[in-house]
């Protein structure tokens, strides 16, 4: 039996999987995902300071004519990982899922859910549908650190309670006038009572500076 794809609500931990029914949904036959280079032009030299996921496209084909059964019982349960709610409980979000199929994880927000129902019984009961998936990825602080790329980056710094910008800059670049470049490569908005509480412990990236 070839493995089918899994959708794991990970605020819950259920497990979406079709492999005691494999008739019902089949793998999908293409999938789209692709990541994007974040790269800064300076003195005509590529500084690359890091890339990000895009969104996971995704085609699934039910199947429930055989058991003569309502296709909708089972597009449901992916329709539902779409709506901002945690067993039965309205939350500020979707639940985070990971689908995984064939060693490929992604992990994100089902953001859309577009259902084609392309085949009726005599009833008018659905029997076959086609789902249009889109997921948008949620990475935590470490994840982005690890899938980041960051390590193609000149340095990195981890932030201590007396580190100013400044200093971090007359250390790592040997121009402190150069905080700048680092507030804008970290998204630090607010410089001036960096660091703040949640600043202790972040890891920050150190551009290359040409001069």
């Amino acid at each position: 039996m070839a493995t089918k794809f899994k959708i794991q609500n990970l605020d819950t931990n259920a497990t979406i999987s079709f492999e005691s029914n494999p008739w019902i949904v089949f793998n999908p036959t293409e999938y789209s995902v692709g990541m994007s280079s974040d790269l800064s032009q300076k003195c005509g030299k590529t500084q690359f300071n890091g890339l990000s996921l895009d969104d996971f496209n995704l085609k699934l084909l039910f199947d429930t004519y055989e058991d003569g059964k309502d296709v909708r019982k089972e597009t449901i349960k992916i329709a539902k990982l779409a709506m901002p709610s945690v067993n039965g409980k309205t939350t500020q979000r979707p639940p985070v899922v990971l689908i995984t199929w064939g060693g490929f994880k992604y992990k994100g927000v089902i953001k859309n859910v577009s259902q084609n129902f392309t085949m009726f019984l005599a009833s008018g009961v659905p029997v076959r549908a086609e789902l249009e998936i889109t997921v948008e990825n949620t990475l935590s602080d470490s994840e982005i650190l690890k899938n980041n790329g960051w390590e193609a980056c000149r340095k990195l710094w981890v932030v201590k309670s007396n580190d100013r910008l400044d200093l971090v800059a007359e250390r790592e670049l040997k121009d402190a006038r150069q905080w700048r470049a680092i507030a804008a490569a970290n998204n630090i908005t607010d410089p001036a009572s960096f660091p703040g509480p949640a600043d202790i412990g972040r890891t920050l990236v150190i551009p290359d500076i040409y001069v």
